[in-house]
């Protein structure tokens, strides 16, 4: 082996590989452990869950997800990915904390892309970033319920860089080339903007993978089919109106859509700057990404990249959507890893003595934990555990059936959602996960309970038949009604309640409602402010 040569990933020692792995892992899971009960549950994020359980408990079998304006959805993969860890959850919490345990490998990922590409402290140091630093952190945070996009390009350049390891065998990185075309699919079928996956893992593997054997290669095409097959035949028929028609609801115009997306890759650089060390780190990453292009060692990776760059504003322009933030960081993710990946193959090119060619097991295990040590110096500290919507509202599903007392019963919510996003389609879910009856607050004849919080623009208004009042540990006051006539009660609230055309929204705050009984166009109704101010721990 020559000086400019990678050293071989198989013989850095997979057992050190495994070890670090298992570090990184555990310091992430520490974290969206913590967090988990934090998240936002919109209705669309409850809705992939309820997938997800569907699938654990052999209750359906889903063949898209959530709609997207009048011709798209999303694709299925994750939720049947996600089905296995979900087997057994008896509450809504159980459910964010499995789900904590796949959001945490981003960290194994962050160090699988520096350890493949050539460098296992860099990875090491990368991976701890993905797994301590809140503002990277946070990067993978948002809607973790139901995204995984950015996990899955991760993956996929991880995949890049084994491919290009001259120290694997021919028919490794044939394995690595399958493994990116799968990573790909997944990406697309996680997320209607992770479409850009496609274009780019099919170019990478044609022109710079290694060709699979026969066995392999159809392996990895009915994984693939498995993956994107469904999500394809959906979403053709919407291509076809959007490029052809007017296509969805949501349609956007070419100028706001690219406004949006450009301006969103403009604030990559002001992401990067809230790294450890800031204008230095950043400035590293970007002399990564230079050296990623001219190396040869990295070229899939910057390959990959630059495609879905590329194609990402393309898929904005097909829906015509403008992209929130969240959807943008997947991309953000893989230029931050092709840095990673370009210093990685720079410093496997260092010259390196012969006596020195690789760390002892003693000086990388004791980096390692010098590198935990310091990342758990300054630990993100979330709420108190009691603060969480989900056990907040944990305790509402709880007093809901002590209520309902085994009866069948129909389920009414109504809350201000200021600031905090919990449907009450979460709520179901989690009545139903906690009685272990899948029907629980679904009758249609039967009584109606309904959760209406106690909002001042209720304050000098009747409402009859209340059984309660509970005070959930996060500060929201939730009033407890039950009622033998449903459709009385429920008039007399949105007599209250009212519509947008007739409310002043300069002064109103929007109240959403949901549930068995929920009216269509009714969410949300308004009422007059202001929002409760007593609310506490509700963001991590």
């Amino acid at each position: 082996m020559t000086n400019h040569q990678r050293p071989p990933l198989k013989n850095q020692g997979t057992l050190i590989h495994w070890l670090l792995g298992t570090v990184v892992y555990l310091v992430a899971l520490r974290y969206h452990l913590d967090v988990a009960g934090h998240v936002d549950l919109p209705a669309d994020g409850v809705a992939s869950l309820e997938r997800s359980l569907d699938v654990a408990q052999l209750r359906d079998f889903p063949d898209r997800g959530n709609a997207i304006g009048r011709s798209y959805w999303f694709g299925v993969a994750d939720d049947y990915l996600l089905a296995p860890f979900l087997i057994g959850v008896s509450s809504l919490a159980e459910v964010l904390s499995r789900c904590a345990l796949f959001h945490a490998t981003v960290a194994i990922l962050g160090y699988g892309i520096g350890a493949a590409a050539g460098s296992t402290m860099i990875g090491l140091a990368w991976g701890l970033c993905l797994a301590t630093v809140p503002d990277l952190v946070g990067l993978t945070g948002d809607y973790p319920a139901n995204y995984r996009t950015t996990h899955w390009a991760l993956g996929a350049l991880v995949c890049t860089a084994w491919m290009a390891d001259s120290g694997q065998s021919s028919a490794a990185r044939a394995r690595a080339t399958c493994a990116l075309a799968v990573a790909s699919a997944l990406a697309v079928a996680s997320h209607p903007f992770g479409l850009a996956a496609l274009p780019a893992g099919a170019i990478t593997c044609a022109a710079l993978g290694s060709r699979p054997s026969r066995r392999q290669a159809i392996i990895t095409a009915v994984l693939v089919l498995a993956v994107i097959g469904p999500y394809l035949s959906i979403n053709l028929p919407g291509i076809g109106e959007t490029l052809f028609g007017r296509g969805t609801d949501t349609r956007g115009g070419i100028d706001e859509v690219l406004g949006a997306t450009l301006t969103g890759f403009a604030g990559f650089w002001g992401d990067a700057k809230a790294l450890p060390g800031k204008t230095i780190t950043a400035s590293f990453l970007a002399v990564g990404v230079l050296l990623a292009i001219f190396l040869r060692s990295s070229r899939p990776a910057a390959l990959f990249t630059l495609l879905w760059v590329l194609g990402a504003p393309a898929g904005h322009l097909l829906a015509g959507y403008e992209p929130k933030p969240w959807h943008l960081r997947p991309v953000l993710h893989l230029i931050l890893g092709l840095g990673v990946v370009g210093c990685s193959a720079a410093a496997a090119r260092l010259p390196r003595a012969a006596v020195a060619g690789h760390f002892s097991l003693v000086v990388r295990i004791g980096a390692g934990v010098a590198l935990v040590w310091l990342a758990t110096r300054n630990p993100i500290t979330p709420p108190a555990a009691g603060a969480t919507p989900a056990q907040s509202f944990g305790g509402l599903a709880s007093a809901v059936l002590q209520l309902a007392n085994d009866e069948p019963f129909q389920y009414f919510e109504a809350q201000a959602r200021c600031p905090l996003n919990w449907a009450a389609e979460a709520t179901l879910v989690d009545m139903q996960l906690r009685s272990g009856d899948p029907d629980a607050g679904t009758a249609i004849h039967g009584p109606l309970i309904a959760a209406i919080e106690d909002l001042p623009g209720l304050a000098d208004k009747t409402l009859v038949d209340r059984k309660k009042l509970l005070r959930l540990s996060n500060g929201i006051t939730i009033g407890l009604y039950r009622s033998d006539y449903p459709q009385a009660w429920l008039d007399l609230f949105f007599s209250y309640c009212r519509p947008e055309w007739e409310a002043n929204t300069s002064v109103d705050i929007p109240v959403f409602v949901g549930g068995t009984p929920s009216p269509q166009g009714a969410s949300p109704c308004w009422l007059e402010g202001p929002c409760p101010g007593d609310r506490v721990g509700l963001a991590p």
